[in-house]
C-alpha cells in the first residue's frame, strides 16, 4: 500500500510518498546513491526483496511504484519478478519518455500488476498502468494526485483519502499547498487512526513504514526519507544531488 502525491513549481516539483507494508516485512534500507549508466540517483530499497518503490535521478526524473490489483500470479511471490526491480532499471533514464519507451519494449509477464508515476520539470506526469495482460499509459495525469493504492479494499481507501484531501483543501480555501501536502501525508483521517484509510497507517498487522520527500528545483534534487511514520518519526539527513543537464537529442 502507498499513497503518492506531487505538486508543481517553476522548473521542478515536489513528490511526497507513504509507504505502507506489513509488520512482518525485514527493515527497509534507507537510501542511498546508486548509478545507472552516466545517471545517479537516489532510492530506498526493500528489506526483503531488495527492490525499490521510489527514486529520484540527477537528471529531474523522479519515479513512483504503487501495487495494482492483484492478477494471475495471486499472493504466491515466489511466481513473479520483483516489481521494485523495475523501478530500479527505470531510474538510469533521463525523462519521462524514455521510461515510457522502455517500459513498451519490456515484457512485463513476470511482473505482477502495478502503477508507475514518471515526473519531470515541465511538461505532465506520466502513469503507466500494468494489469498482468495489457499496459494504460496516461500522459499529463497531474490530476491524477494523489495516487492510493491498498491490499484490502483499493477502491474505499483511495475514496477516502481523497476526500480528505479535498476536505483539508477546502478548510485552506481551495489551494493544494507543499505545506497542506505534507499534513495530508501524517494525517490519521476523521480520527486518530482511521483504520486502513488514513495515509499515515498504524495497523496491527501493516503500518506507513517510511514517508519520502523529493524536492526538485533547477540546481538540485532534494531526497528527505523518514524511517517510519511520519507523524512521530524523525527525519534522516537528506541526500541531495546537483541537476545534470539532459543530453541533447539526435538531430
Amino acid at each position: 500500500m502507498c499513497t503518492v502525491s506531487w505538486i508543481r513549481a517553476p522548473d521542478g516539483y515536489e513528490l511526497f510518498c507513504n509507504r505502507d507494508e506489513r509488520t512482518s516485512r525485514a527493515p527497509e534500507l534507507p537510501p542511498s546513491v546508486e548509478r545507472r549508466g552516466e545517471v545517479s540517483f537516489v532510492a530506498p530499497r526493500d528489506g526483503d526483496a531488495g527492490g525499490a518503490w521510489i527514486a529520484a535521478n540527477d537528471r529531474g526524473l523522479s519515479l513512483a511504484l504503487l501495487n495494482g490489483q492483484l492478477g494471475p500470479c495471486g499472493s504466491d511471490q515466489a511466481c513473479c519478478a520483483s516489481r521494485g526491480s523495475l523501478l530500479a532499471d527505470l531510474a538510469g533514464n533521463a525523462g519521462a519518455d524514455e521510461v515510457r519507451v522502455a517500459l513498451a519494449a519490456m515484457d512485463l509477464g513476470p511482473f505482477r500488476p502495478f502503477t508507475l508515476l514518471a515526473l519531470e520539470p515541465g511538461g505532465g506526469a506520466l502513469l503507466v498502468e500494468w494489469d498482468g495482460a495489457t499496459t494504460r499509459v496516461e500522459r499529463d495525469a497531474d490530476v491524477c494526485s494523489p495516487l492510493a493504492s491498498s491490499a484490502f479494499d483499493a477502491t474505499r481507501v483511495r475514496a477516502r483519502r481523497l476526500a480528505l484531501l479535498d476536505d483539508m483543501a477546502g478548510a485552506a480555501g481551495g489551494r493544494v499547498t507543499s505545506a497542506l501536502l505534507f499534513a495530508f501525508h501524517r494525517s490519521h483521517g476523521a480520527g486518530d487512526f482511521d483504520g486502513d484509510c488514513s495515509p499515515c497507517l498504524h495497523g496491527a498487522d501493516a503500518q506507513t513504514r517510511s514517508f519520502c520527500h523529493v524536492v526538485v528545483t533547477p540546481e538540485r534534487v532534494r531526497f528527505g526519507y523518514v524511517p517510519g511514520p511520519p507523524c512521530a518519526t524523525a527525519p534522516l539527513a537528506p541526500i541531495v544531488l546537483a541537476r545534470c543537464a539532459r543530453p541533447a537529442l539526435p538531430t
